[in-house]
């Protein structure tokens, strides 16, 4: 549901930081923008993510028989 957003926004092509499940950061520099978000919130887990066209592949892991 984000991906369709966040393509909405004109994001595509570019790295989003989200922390707390809001976008906090944009920038087409993906160090320039960890640099920035570890600044303003310290060292905290953040998730951060090139918005691609087609989202990111779906893996389904299956347990050996």
């Amino acid at each position: 549901r984000m991906h369709s957003q966040l393509l909405a926004q004109g994001y595509e092509g570019k790295w989003v930081a989200v922390y707390q499940g809001k976008v906090v950061d944009v920038d087409e520099d993906e160090t320039a923008l960890i640099e920035r978000v570890f600044r303003r919130f310290g060292e905290v887990p953040v998730y951060i993510q090139k918005v691609l066209p087609t989202g990111l592949p779906v893996y389904r892991i299956r347990r050996p028989l």
